[in-house]
């Protein structure tokens, strides 16, 4: 519902030539975004699901409360389907339990088994960063 007001209303604007707001413009492309990733995942094209998702989950706290584990979940199963990186998907199951609310909800939910199966998995390493992990360049 919300995507498709925020569609009708950028659609209205550049009709009429006016300009789009900046924040409106950033909501209609957070919810196209979640919109797509929808598609791509009943389609189960993951590599494109994940990448949406990996997006949108990255502005999860301008979602509400009860939807932002669903959301974050979601990334995370993507992001493994998706053989993205593994990094990818213990960053997002580590964000999940690092905040307080989103961990007390975990608590409650069926996901709680998958995000603590990829958070005991040793944290995978990062290939190539061993360089560019030094402190600070030389000035």
């Amino acid at each position: 519902q919300a995507h498709s007001i925020l569609s009708e209303t950028v659609t209205q604007m550049h009709s009429l030539k006016l300009p789009v707001p900046a924040e409106l413009q950033d909501d209609f492309t957070l919810l196209h975004s979640y919109h797509l990733a929808k598609m791509f995942v009943k389609a189960l094209i993951h590599v494109q699901a994940a990448g949406l998702l990996i997006r949108v989950s990255k502005e999860y706290n301008r979602f509400a409360q009860g939807d932002q584990l669903n959301l974050l979940f979601s990334t995370l199963i993507e992001c493994e389907k998706a053989q993205v990186s593994r990094y990818t998907a213990y960053y997002w199951a580590k964000l999940i339990c690092a905040d307080k609310d989103l961990k007390s909800s975990l608590d409650k939910s069926p996901f709680k088994r998958k995000v603590y199966s990829v958070i005991r998995k040793k944290r995978p390493e990062l290939k190539g960063t061993e360089g560019d992990l030094s402190s600070c360049p030389p000035s």
